[in-house]
């Protein structure tokens, strides 16, 4: 036997085959690694089969035998009783002359190893393998097939119980890397293996799951209930024979081989041998791959689409594309593509439909549809919102006289849509006698603004409402510009919240479901994401305006819209102080000056010289019956007790014995006073007085709430430093309160509105000489973000500093009762250095206002030699246009 192993192992030599002794237990014996990279010659061969080296030989695989590959197949580990069968018949088919050619060896456990050469091979792989039932559960997984390639050692004949069966190994055949890789697809076809279990040396699965999975999902319903089958032969796939649980079948085309591939019925997936067809070697389809490559050329958003339309599972309508068709019937249209290289393509299928990948796919510049009369508007209008939805070409509609004619004229979708609402609703308005009900005028505007919003082009927008117009007019509808506006903005508003409403109801339930399992902190990461991506997507559908341009009658139209600069009824330098439209404006003073009062003041200067807008104060610090007290004393400009405040308190308590009136003033005459205030600003909603705690995006919203639907002509809020951002945590107190401060910026140019915001200066603002913008308290630079800046002094107050502090402020005090000075106003100078203005001030009744009577001889403007604690805030302009406020 040892002569005889050691001749057979010569003749593997001569064969170009690498052998070497082996034990018992299939270990090669000694260092066999050394001789995996040049084949041995015949004496140290002979040397290393002397006496008493092993009875057995084996093969070391890999380049050193020439590209040596073997499959090894393990029947121990089948539980059919027909592996090797069902491999041999496969590989028959779809090789039936390398089958009759491979090399086979029966092992001793009634395994086989399969011998071939490839120029192409790789090492060790395991193709298919199952998991262990209850009586080998010491198993994790039992190997079925694998191979011995590069690196690998295998035992062959005459090794003790190996048997050559068919072959030989001085004819082992050479096979291309396709041939290789159609064995290798076969070998793997025969994993049991489920799905779920993820091995590096598992059969590739397609990922399918494009969408978010559940069991109702059009991929999870078709894996279930497709019949891949038959797609497959109504794509020219033949079925050849069913084999146990596999149903082999041929490619389209012409093939030598009996078989192309198979669907294994249990596992629900189809294996693929060849390469020449749209599937790839090696990767296991489910039902639902199978689809999105033979019917939708693999676009899985189509695919999905179609899937749901064809009675598979659902998908979310969240996403406007998942509603839309992705084939249309076309029994009464023709519909042209022409290419970017002027080819012309015919989209209609000789099943009738019109399949949106097929369109996708033609890199069209200009799709056409042609009808010849109203029965075929249905199909027009279906072909263009599935064609819309899936291509950029673009897309012109023709009314011809006959099908298969080009003469006629062309529109754009919009103006035939737009020509068909307008006809039916024409016919409405005439039935109805010269109007639309309310219902219908409903239904009307939300079409027009639906079928609007789907325009991309700008220009196309613009031609959309033009043409609405000029309907209008001609049929006297009443549309105007700022109508047809309003609407549209009523409605975009209004779904844009249905949405948002709807998103957030959906991504609560998902949090509460992970709350009520115990998953706490994966609740509050879906939480904090799912608002962000809300919030996202309520942003971008605001982008759409970007693309909107803007004509000169619009910005004439948008400007006769929007508020004035407001004249607040006090000068300074002589100047009318106004807060401008569309921007911040601060007033700002140390603690206990007397900014709400100025706030006041300036409130119901306002309110009275535009009486048909409203004024809103939101106050942060005091209650809003506290500030109305105030305002009531500021408006009836009077004293009427020695403490009006606390008076007007008493008499809305009913405590007359706490009011001690003086002068003119008795109960009548304060009734009197307080009904004009309450009737004639109040009541009417001209002067609104709230306190509210928002954050500043709250309040900003508010803001452009009451500019929307409030008639607002200003907003005052007091004070800045008492508002919070919502959501900031990292940062300090200045960055946050700079971002409250562009919350506001943002809100007052959005809505035109002038914004004015209470403040207070540092401590270190110990006089009226260090009145300066960048010494708001816990304010980081938002001098930069405001518009315009007042610094304001009460002069009853003691400052502190130096001599020149205490000189200066009472230089001031000869001319009034408090110090008001311009720091900053956008779009022209200061009132220079030091220059402001001295205004009287009524403690009692809190009333503010300019001198009338000046000091003969002085200047009832003082310069003050300012203290430098920074570089002066002038303008954001060099041009010397004088004070612009």
């Amino acid at each position: 036997m040892a002569n005889e192993i050691v001749e057979i192992a010569v003749q593997y030599l001569h064969a170009g085959l690498q052998a070497v002794p082996s034990l018992v237990d299939k270990r090669p014996v000694g260092g066999w690694k050394a001789h995996q990279q040049t084949l041995m010659d015949e004496a140290t061969l002979r040397k290393m089969f002397e006496p008493p080296a092993s009875v057995n030989v084996g093969i070391i695989c890999g380049n050193v035998s020439g590209g040596l590959e073997v499959i090894d197949v393990d029947c121990k580990y089948d539980l059919t009783g027909k592996l090797m069968q069902d491999l041999m018949s496969s590989i028959e088919g779809a090789l039936p002359t390398i089958a009759a050619k491979l090399v086979m060896v029966k092992t001793p456990s009634g395994g086989y190893h399969l011998y071939y050469r490839c120029s192409q091979i790789e090492g060790n792989k395991k193709l298919a393998q199952r998991l262990p039932v209850e009586s080998e559960t010491k198993e994790k997984r039992l190997v079925l097939i694998e191979t011995r390639g590069e690196g690998g050692f295998i035992v062959a004949p005459p090794s003790t119980n190996y048997q050559l069966i068919s072959g030989s190994f001085d004819t082992i055949p050479t096979i291309t890397p396709d041939q290789r890789n159609t064995l290798i697809a076969i070998a793997r076809s025969f994993d049991m293996m489920p799905d779920e279990e993820q091995y590096p040396e598992r059969l590739p699965v397609r990922n399918s799951e494009f969408f978010e999975q559940n069991d109702d999902s059009p991929f999870a319903a078709y894996n279930q209930r497709g019949d891949v089958v038959a797609l497959l032969e109504q794509h020219d796939w033949k079925f050849v024979k069913r084999q146990g649980d596999r149903i082999h079948l041929k490619r389209p085309g012409k093939s030598d081989a009996e078989t192309s591939g198979n669907f294994h019925e249990g596992k629900r997936k189809l294996y693929v041998f060849s390469s020449s067809t749209a599937f790839e070697p090696q990767v296991a389809y489910s039902p639902s791959d199978v689809f999105i490559l033979l019917e939708c050329s693999g676009d899985k958003k189509i695919a999905a689409r179609r899937l749901a339309e064809i009675g598979f599972g659902q998908i979310s309508t969240r996403r406007k594309l998942d509603t839309l068709p992705t084939q249309v019937k076309a029994d009464r249209i023709r519909v042209e593509g022409v290419s970017i290289n002027a080819e012309v393509i015919n989209l209609v299928s000789s099943t009738q439909t019109i399949k949106i990948e097929n369109v996708k796919s033609a890199d069209l510049d200009n799709i056409y549809i042609y009808f010849t009369d109203i029965s075929a508007e249905k199909e027009v209008l279906q072909t263009i919102e599935a064609l819309e939805a899936w291509t950029d070409a673009r897309i012109y509609i023709r009314q011809v006289q006959d099908i298969n004619s080009n003469e006629g004229e062309s529109v754009r979708p919009y103006e035939f849509i737009l020509n068909r609402l307008l006809r039916h609703y024409a016919e409405l308005y005439n039935k109805n006698g010269g109007y639309l009900t309310a219902e219908q005028e409903d239904r009307f505007f939300v079409a027009v603004h639906d079928a609007g919003a789907k325009i991309k082009d700008p220009h196309d927008r613009e031609r959309y409402r033009l043409l609405l117009l000029a309907f209008s007019e001609e049929n006297r509808l009443g549309i105007t510009s700022e109508i047809y506006q309003e609407i549209t903005e009523r409605i975009r508003f209004d779904r844009a919240l249905e949405a948002q409403n709807e998103e957030m109801s959906a991504l609560l339930d998902r949090v509460r479901a992970k709350q009520e399992i115990g998953d706490t902190n994966g609740a509050l990461v879906d939480l904090t994401k799912g608002i962000q991506e809300i919030k996202s997507r309520t942003s971008k559908d605001n982008y759409a305006n970007l693309l909107v341009p803007t004509t000169e009658k619009d910005f004439a139209e948008r400007l006769k819209l929007k508020p004035d600069s407001l004249n607040t009824g006090l000068t300074i330098n002589g100047e009318e102080l106004q807060f401008p439209a569309g921007a911040i404006s601060l007033i700002c003073a140390p603690t206990n000056h007397g900014k709400t009062t100025l706030l006041l003041n300036a409130l119901l200067n306002v309110s009275k010289q535009n009486s048909e807008k409203s004024f809103y104060l939101f106050s942060f610090e005091e209650d809003s019956d506290s500030i109305l007290i105030t305002a009531l004393s500021i408006d009836i400009d009077h004293s009427i007790s020695k403490n009006n405040r606390a008076s007007i308190r008493s008499y809305y308590r009913d405590d007359q014995h706490g009011i001690e009136w003086v002068g003119k003033y008795n109960r009548e005459t304060f009734e009197v006073a307080r009904r004009n205030f309450f009737e004639s600003l109040i009541d009417t909603g001209r002067v609104a007085i709230k306190y509210v705690e928002y954050g500043s995006e709250a309040l900003a919203d508010a803001i452009r709430y009451v500019a929307k639907y409030g008639n607002a002509g200003g907003v005052f809020i007091d004070y800045v430093q008492l508002i919070n951002k919502e959501g900031f945590k990292a940062g300090t107190r200045a960055e946050e309160l700079k971002r409250v401060c562009l919350d506001l910026k943002n809100a007052a140019v959005d809505t035109g509105l002038p914004v004015v915001l209470g403040a207070q200066f540092n401590r270190t603002v110990t006089s009226p000489l260090r009145l300066h913008p960048t010494q708001i308290a816990d304010a980081s630079d938002i001098e930069k973000i405001a518009n315009c800046i007042v610094g304001f002094w009460n002069l009853a107050k003691k400052p502190m500093g130096t001599k020149e502090d205490l000189d200066a402020a009472a230089a001031l005090a000869q001319y009034g009762d408090v110090y008001a000075e311009i720091l900053k106003f956008r779009g022209g100078k200061t009132t220079g250095m030091g220059q402001g203005e001295s205004w009287t001030f009524d403690g009692n009744t809190g009333v503010i206002r300019n001198r009338v009577v000046q000091v003969t001889g002085q200047s009832p403007h003082p310069i003050l030699p300012k203290v430098q604690l920074v570089p002066k805030v002038t303008s954001d302009d060099d041009d010397d246009d004088g004070p612009g406020f």
